[in-house]
């Protein structure tokens, strides 16, 4: 049975159909579909009446919608697409297994399917198509072939070795190539040697012929490769079509092949005996040697790698962009209970409703993005520190929002607009506490009644409580509930205490005594 197309291959084969200038044919076999199936994809979108430009701004789900609406009918499906013949081929290797006794379980499982004559007419058409053998003659413009070779060593201030690759990408039509060394094949060492190399010779290819470097090909399969994330958005990037070699098949990528082992005979041979202290100096010394390899002519031609170049592959290459590829690593990440991801021992908010849900995370040198189902989801500046938090409001739950926005002024000022003494009041309430969070929910408790007695009376209680230092909220309650905050004084002529911010009074003197209470309680004797 055939694996399911996943949307990413989809949208990978709508852009090459789109923008890529490639045939349905090449779409099919570089995506490992029937051509087909490439048709009847670029007709849903045209159905649909979106652009491919449109398209790649959607997610998943809203591409799901727009091609394949729930009443659209299904289209009969080829029986030649439900035959699995690679299946069949290691059953027939079986002793005692034959070609009938595979089209009598074919039928079974298949009773509408081909007959008897035709499924051995196909059976052996598909054998006769695998192992042909053919020439290969490279359009100009169209390839460039990439590989890797062991290269020279060098050695740093303190004496330490490094062992160097390098890299070699080569032209199909002219084998105009490039190379240099570095550090490593991974995946960051891997996009920006293709980023120099597409300098080097301003302009890009069409179609890229990787090895199956792990840096390149995530999965190396012998239909199916499935391209590194980091390499695909490389090859969008520049437009180009990524078609890695089959595995164990050297004669798919030759010219890489050959020119490695130009790099090896001719440059690494020739600087082995030199010592070098950095990788800067060894590169200029290779590129000056690529530079004369290049422009040497060949044994059986007039022309120089170079002319061919000029005359061949770079009037038909595609232009460069007008920037070049920004290094991008991709990583899954999974949403912690706190509603952050962590990337680098930094961790990074998305909104909440993706807890515990798997994520991809596109992080390049300075911004951290966060994608689901092909959405972006979050997006941060990168920080370069240890167990930093970048957290977006926006993210949080509404509790959570409102948490993290109390401050001991936030509450005063709130205590301010209902009245002057409920202000003073949060004021002090505050202040008493060693720590100021403790004081927190006193305070919303006081400004909670407000709702039922209205900011007048909760300004006038405010004002005894100050009085008599009564400043919990049980206090207030009570004063409240008693009506003591609309009695008339008995004592009229009582010359009513004046509040100012340099006068002391018994709160002033009460608050020192409850520091220094505090500040005299001997703890240790508490445990003893």
């Amino acid at each position: 049975m055939r694996p399911r197309i996943t949307m990413r291959k989809i949208k990978e084969i709508l852009r090459l159909k789109s923008i890529g200038g490639l045939s349905e044919r090449q779409i099919a076999a570089c995506s490992n579909v029937s051509r087909k199936s490439v048709s009847s994809y670029y007709n849903a979108m045209r159905d649909s009446g979106i652009t491919y430009d449109e398209l790649k701004e959607l997610n998943d789900q809203e591409i799901v919608n727009k091609l394949f609406p729930e009443n659209q009918e299904k289209k009969k499906v080829h029986p030649l697409d439900e035959i699995d013949f690679y299946s069949m081929k290691k059953e027939l290797s079986k002793k005692f297994i034959t070609k009938k006794q595979l089209f009598k379980e074919y039928k079974e499982s298949h009773p509408e399917g081909l007959g008897k004559t035709q499924f051995f007419y196909w059976f052996g058409e598909w054998e006769k198509r695998q192992e042909p053998t053919m020439r290969q003659h490279h359009k100009a413009g169209e390839k460039c072939f990439v590989d890797y070779s062991e290269g020279l060593t060098y050695y740093d201030g303190s004496g330490n070795e490094h062992k160097t690759q390098v890299f070699v990408i080569c032209w199909g039509a002219s084998n105009y190539f490039y190379a240099e060394a570095t550090e490593t094949q991974q995946i960051e060492d891997w996009a920006n040697s293709h980023v120099r190399a597409f300098e080097y010779f301003g302009c890009v290819p069409k179609i890229l012929v990787p090895d199956n470097l792990k840096s390149g090909v995530t999965k190396a399969d012998y239909y199916d490769p499935e391209i590194n994330k980091t390499y695909n958005d490389l090859a969008v990037h520049y437009g180009v079509v990524v078609m890695p070699a089959r595995p164990r098949k050297p004669q798919d990528k030759s010219l890489a092949e050959i020119s490695v082992k130009l790099v090896q005979n001719q440059i690494l041979a020739a600087l082995r005996n030199k010592v070098y202290t950095n990788l800067r100096d060894m590169n200029n010394d290779i590129r000056a040697k690529v530079d004369e390899l290049n422009a040497k002519p060949l044994q059986k031609l007039d022309q120089s790698r170079l002319d061919l170049f000029q005359e061949l592959d770079l009037p038909k290459a595609q232009a460069l962009p007008d920037k070049p590829y920004e290094f991008a690593l991709w990583k899954k990440a999974k949403v912690h209970v706190d509603y952050h991801i962590e990337y680098e021992k930094n961790y990074y908010s998305v909104p909440y409703q993706y807890i515990r849900k798997t994520v991809q995370i596109r992080a390049t040198k300075k911004v951290i993005e966060v994608f689901h189902k092909g959405g972006r989801i979050a997006s941060h500046l990168k920080q370069t520190g240890q167990r930093y938090f970048s957290t977006e409001p926006s993210h949080m739950p509404e509790k959570h929002l409102r948490y993290a926005n109390r401050t001991p002024q936030k509450l005063i000022d709130r205590g301010y607009q209902i009245g002057e003494f409920v202000g003073k009041l949060l004021k002090e309430v505050l202040s008493v506490h060693v720590i100021t969070e403790q004081g927190y929910r006193r305070c919303l408790g006081i400004l909670s009644l407000k709702e039922k007695y209205g900011e007048s009376r909760l300004n006038q209680a405010c004002e005894i409580g100050l009085h008599l230092y009564a400043l919990s909220y049980k206090n207030l309650k009570k004063i409240l509930e008693q009506n003591l905050d609309q009695k008339e004084s008995n004592e009229k002529d009582e010359p009513k205490p004046i509040y100012h911010e340099n006068i002391r009074g018994a709160i002033f003197y009460n608050n020192n005594l409850k520091k220094e209470k505090l500040q005299s309680y001997d703890y240790r004797a508490n445990y003893q």
